[in-house]
């Protein structure tokens, strides 16, 4: 197929296939043990019960966030593949969205064209580094790991796809999300989601979703930034 792209044939297939290469060390707080941290408290001059408190409020946050980020993913995989049954990266793809990508796009419209630019800098900062998603509670879904792309991809795209559907038949395409990217009131998202179905069948879309209810979200804008 010929292709239209704000980045490119190569940035296209470098944005699909980031993932194989995401690293599989992720940071760890928890990793202070209890006695160093009640340590750095005291130093600091903050009780244990305030901590403790502080800390609540943090995991709390933590969950609503990735509460959010699975409803997100699902009303994405909604909108692009509706009723089908998708093999998704247990790993982000995340390449560096640039507003000009977006901007003066027909699609855009002028409704959401002022809100572009804080989306994308809230995607920047939760995709500095590729990371593992939990996203086994989604349906229709079969997970992959970079691992096991790294195995059916080692001899180019075309052999990978091909031994990728013999693995796993019932999957439609193989799909990569960035994680989303929110506005300051937690109402809109944007999403960057990578499509491929084949080694010339790969397209990058950007999702503007909004909430609609507590429990809903929708796609409002979709962009197409590359295909090939």
């Amino acid at each position: 197929n010929g292709h239209t792209s704000a980045i490119g044939t190569t940035e296209a297939a470098w944005a699909f296939h980031s993932i194989l290469g995401a690293s599989k060390s992720m940071r760890n707080i928890r990793a202070l043990s209890g006695g160093v941290v009640l340590g750095i408290l005291l130093v600091w001059g903050c009780s244990p019960i305030e901590s403790h408190s502080s800390a609540s409020v943090q995991v709390s946050r933590f969950r609503k966030r990735e509460e959010s980020d699975l409803k997100v993913f699902r009303a994405s995989l909604d909108s692009l593949m509706p009723a089908y049954t998708v093999l998704v990266s247990k790993e982000t793809s995340s390449p560096k969205l640039e507003l000009g990508w977006l901007i003066g796009k027909r699609a855009a419209g002028p409704d959401v064209e002022p809100l572009l630019p804080g989306l994308i800098a809230a995607y920047r900062q939760r995709n500095g580094a590729n990371v593992s998603l939990n996203l086994a509670s989604l349906e229709r879904v079969q997970l992959i790991s970079s691992t096991e792309l790294h195995r059916f991809f080692a001899n180019g795209g075309a052999e990978g796809y091909s031994r990728l559907w013999k693995e796993f038949p019932a999957a439609s395409a193989l799909v990569s999300f960035s994680l989303p990217g929110y506005n300051q009131d937690g109402t809109l998202a944007l999403i960057y989601a990578n499509i491929g179905r084949g080694p010339f069948d790969i397209q990058g879309k950007v999702l503007i979703l909004k909430r609609l209810s507590q429990e809903k979200w929708g796609v409002i804008k979709i962009f197409i930034i590359a295909e090939s």
